[in-house]
């Protein structure tokens, strides 16, 4: 059996959450799907949108 040859990251910024296959071999994104990562105003504090990141 042979290794990987795609790997899938996960990168949750301030302002985007982004979710990417990156091609082992060219290093390159073969796909990408992101979203606006919002900050809830609270209660108890401003927050992330925890909810929509895991529908994500």
């Amino acid at each position: 059996m042979s290794g990987a040859r795609h790997v899938g990251v996960i990168d949750i910024g301030k302002t985007n959450a982004k979710v990417a296959v990156v091609d082992l071999a060219s290093e390159r994104e073969v796909g990408v799907l992101t979203r606006p990562n919002t900050v809830l105003a609270g209660p108890p504090y401003p927050h992330f949108d925890i909810e929509g990141l895991w529908s994500f």
